[in-house]
């Protein structure tokens, strides 16, 4: 039962972001004039259409098909994601409402718009959290340590503690890197590739630079990352620290996620440590088992559509051909140059990258399916 759940969740987290995402292509197309041939949710045979005031249940049977430029909503039978159909999207077309027509300006307005809508979605989740989740402010100021209790249940003083950090000292930098939040202190603390840290505090109104900081270990996967072993503070919470709070939790997640894709990329951090859908599934599956409370698992469900739809959002514009950002680099290329790239050199780049990005996904399902067992 919990795994059907989780398997559940997951696709509605997924296709909230996904649809979502098509939306925002959806609406600014619209905006321009460009004929919209469907807004699909789910890929795979249609189960659903409709046009105007007319539906239809078309699957298992046979039926008059909607001209091609007339609009449908769809529902298809896979319930894993959705797209947007273009007029002039993938073949070029000189009618007035033809996507290949609009200025290069409108184009790249139009590719960005699904990242955007990803990052309105992730505020809209973190505004949720701060606003019903958090009752207080919370800073980056160490409050108290967890102390290490040894096999024989006797207490012993904090690793971070006795390598110089205080109470009351505010974590203003990792490793030489800003530190916003509990998120970026937490995410440098992982990416460390030793036992301690450098860290810079602000301590009586001064920066501090304290070397060497220890911290407790923990190894997933082959991979060892080091773990907070103190508490934050919080403060009564106010407006301007809420807003505060939304905003450094999103700037702390963009970092991340770009810190991660460089360090995949330069091999920083093995490529086996990415997941997929299989491997957040199998997150969900842990945390629906592990007896939290409803609050608790809303929270978790909240934050963690969060966190992948700025994901995906900043996938997405990564100037790749086969994503929207490398559409969009083509798009800056034409207002630059005044010149298009030929249709056969783009559809070839584009199909190569496609292919290649199915390779990767492919191979990081295969993985995270393994890693079930």
């Amino acid at each position: 039962m919990s795994t059907a759940f989780s398997i559940l969740i997951t696709i509605l987290i997924f296709n909230i972001i996904i649809v979502v995402h098509e939306f925002g292509h959806y609406i600014t197309a619209k905006k321009f004039g460009v004929g919209i041939k469907e807004f699909s949710i789910g890929m795979g045979p249609a189960i659903y259409q409709r046009h105007k005031k007319e539906s239809r249940f078309v699957m298992f049977r046979k039926s008059k098909e909607f001209s091609e430029d007339e609009f449908k909503f769809s529902i298809r039978l896979l319930p894993i994601g959705g797209f947007v159909s273009l007029k002039g999207e993938e073949a070029s077309s000189q009618d007035p409402d033809s996507f290949s027509v609009l200025k290069p300006w409108k184009r790249l307005v139009v590719f960005l718009a699904g990242a955007f809508m990803n990052f309105v979605l992730g505020i809209v989740c973190i505004s949720i959290i701060a606003t019903c989740f958090i009752d207080v402010d919370i800073t980056t100021k160490v409050a108290s340590f967890d102390p290490i209790v040894t096999e024989e249940g006797v207490e012993e003083e904090a690793l971070s503690s006795t390598s110089g950090l205080k109470v009351g000292d505010e974590i203003y930098k990792v490793n030489g890197y800003r530190t916003l939040d509990i998120t970026d202190i937490q995410y440098q603390l992982a990416l460390a590739n030793k036992d301690s840290v450098d860290i810079i505090v602000k301590r009586n109104g001064e920066l501090v630079t304290i070397e060497d900081v220890k911290f407790p270990s923990v190894e997933q996967q082959g991979i060892k990352s080091l773990m907070m072993d103190f508490n934050v503070a919080a403060e009564e919470k106010t407006f301007g620290g809420t807003l505060k709070y939304i905003g450094t939790s999103t700037v702390a997640v963009v970092k991340m996620v770009y810190r991660t894709i460089g360090d995949l990329v330069t091999g920083k951090i093995p490529i086996t440590s990415a997941s997929g859908i299989v491997g957040v599934t199998a997150t969900v599956s842990d945390t629906v088992q592990s007896g939290m409370g409803v609050a608790d698992m809303l929270y978790f469900f909240i934050y963690l559509t969060f966190l992948l739809t700025i994901n995906i959002g900043l996938f997405n514009v990564l100037p790749i051909p086969a994503l929207d950002g490398g559409q969009s680099c083509m798009c800056i290329f034409e207002m630059v140059t005044k010149k298009k790239i030929p249709e056969k050199v783009y559809k070839i780049i584009t199909t190569i990258f496609f292919v290649a990005l199915l390779a990767f996904m492919a191979f990081i399902t295969v993985k995270d399916v393994i890693g079930l067992f």
